[in-house]
């Protein structure tokens, strides 16, 4: 009898479990659907969307290994060639406080960079010092105008033509 009920209660377990998959790859297929008809605008906006939403523990993740340093040791020259950086562009023609400097020269060589930097580039945010980025205000630094592409530019017609 004890048999014949545990066979009973598995045979209903493996019944629910088929149809739990069975009812669970309809709806995968349902999205899968209507994922098909979104326009690229459409799909462009909802990856940038989850970008945004998960901008936190991206840069929060990057920037993970600086908890790995124990000490950092700055040499700090003026007057040798000061002008040269603003000369260059390299600070924005602007100066920063030495604890944003710290944290942009450590941010420059983190290992995840390039790629926290292409997200960055693709949600249209500039790749940023982390005080900006963090500052929560993510609205002032998206770009009103991205850049153009090669496939969103059209020629030039010359005058008179």
């Amino acid at each position: 009898m004890l048999a014949e009920g545990e066979a009973e209660s598995d045979r209903i377990r493996a019944i629910a479990l088929r149809i739990r998959q069975e009812v669970e790859a309809e709806g995968q297929r349902l999205f899968n659907e209507a994922q098909n008809v979104l326009s690229p605008e459409s799909r462009a906006s909802m990856l940038r969307r989850l970008l945004i939403e998960r901008l936190e523990a991206i840069v929060r993740e990057s920037v993970r290994p600086l908890e790995k340093i124990d000490e950092i040791k700055i040499f700090q020259i003026d007057g040798m060639n000061s002008a040269a950086p603003a000369a260059n562009g390299s600070n924005g023609g602007y100066p920063h406080s030495l604890s944003d400097q710290i944290v942009n020269s450590a941010l420059r060589y983190r290992a995840q960079g390039p790629l926290i930097d292409k997200l960055l580039k693709e949600l249209g945010l500039p790749t940023a010092s982390l005080p900006q980025l963090m500052s929560g205000d993510i609205g002032m630094l998206i770009d009103p105008d991205p850049p153009a592409t090669e496939h969103d530019t059209e020629p030039k017609k010359l005058a008179g033509n």
